[in-house]
């Protein structure tokens, strides 16, 4: 007749289990370590051939930088080729030149300030 022991059978299915769990995650670590790393995809999104308009008629809301960025200019060199002067204010209507060496409606006129009402004299 077998005895079998049971504190020593549960410690170790114990200690077995233990051991295969820190195989278990020593695999896992080292398949993730190992892993070949490609790189992501990088997608091509500018059009050779696009052509760039040579003038740009600034919309409402248009800052000279956003309309640099839109079309991948430099402001400091939108504002020199167009004559703009810090702090690179543009106007809705005004024609801006986007290749140097074209040429560009003349610049608008600065809007006029609305008029102030004109208080009347003190009376003494």
């Amino acid at each position: 007749m077998t005895l079998m022991n049971p504190p020593c059978s549960l410690a170790m299915s114990s200690r077995a289990s233990k051991v295969a769990l820190a195989l278990a995650l020593t695999a896992l670590t080292t398949a993730c370590g190992t892993a070949p790393r490609t790189p992501a995809p990088v997608v091509e999104r500018s059009f050779v051939g696009a052509s760039q308009p040579d003038t740009y008629t600034v919309q409402k809301n248009d800052t000279l930088y956003s309309i640099a960025w839109r079309h991948n200019l430099e402001y400091q060199a939108l504002a020199a080729a167009n004559g703009i002067e810090s702090p690179y204010t543009v106007y809705p209507g005004q024609s801006i030149r986007l290749r140097p060496g074209t040429t560009a409606a003349p610049p608008s006129p600065r809007p006029a300030e609305p008029p102030t009402a004109s208080r009347p004299a003190p009376v003494a």
